[in-house]
């Protein structure tokens, strides 16, 4: 993400909901004591914005209410339109020998036509900036999902790096054993920001105090320094 100024409503409550059911029910988890009783409900009428994510003075993007990634607010007051295309979180169940596998996203134009979708009612999505949550009712289990943008008080330079956490609260209410997995897609972007080309696509796997990630990475010499 290029470095810009990204004006924050920090005091702005915005509740979004995939469905229209009486005043939400705070989910359990690790935000319920700090939030206490969220006041205002309302009907979204825009499936394709959510809460903002990533480093404050960085850009951020938005995990907006249809389970999908973006818009992007990487200038000043105005976000690129464009959504990762491939890039979502999903649940398989087994249960029973019954199976079931959805892709925790609603927005059909940025999935394979193969994936399972998320139908109306299959979830809730709440946010209180700079935290939000989604209570999924698809499954058999009890599977929940919080995501937030790390604030450090006195440390600018950390709180501004383009970071967001996702945490899943998976629980199994009955006496039968269940099998429950994550998945997380995400495909290396290409360049969205003007008419710059980023190619040559690689993944790096690495390891650090018992942590494994993956860099998605590009190096080709028609690449400018900002897409490299």
């Amino acid at each position: 993400m290029r470095s810009s100024l990204i004006t924050l409503f920090v005091s702005f409550l915005i509740i979004f909901q995939a469905r229209a059911e009486g005043a939400p029910e705070i989910p359990r988890g690790a935000w319920q004591r700090a939030i206490g009783d969220v006041p205002v409900s309302c009907q979204s009428n825009c499936p394709n914005r959510g809460i903002a994510l990533g480093g404050f003075g960085a850009g951020s993007f938005m995990y907006n209410i249809s389970g999908s990634f973006g818009p992007w607010a990487d200038e000043v007051g105005e976000y690129d339109k464009t959504w990762l295309v491939g890039a979502a979180f999903h649940i398989y169940e087994k249960k029973d020998e019954a199976v079931i596998a959805k892709c925790l996203c609603t927005q059909q134009s940025v999935m394979p036509v193969a994936w399972n979708a998320l139908l109306v009612g299959d979830g809730t999505y709440y946010a209180v900036h700079p935290k939000g949550w989604c209570i999924y009712d698809c499954f058999r289990s009890e599977i929940s999902s919080e995501f937030f943008s790390p604030i450090i008080p006195g440390n600018y330079q950390q709180t501004s790096y383009p970071v967001a956490v996702w945490q899943f609260e998976i629980s199994n209410p009955s006496a039968d054993s269940v099998e429950v997995s994550v998945m997380f897609t995400w495909p290396n972007p290409p360049f969205s920001g003007g008419s710059q080309t980023r190619i040559g696509f690689s993944n790096q796997l690495f390891e650090d105090s018992g942590i494994t990630g993956v860099v998605l990475k590009a190096s080709h010499p028609s690449n400018t320094p900002e897409t490299q």
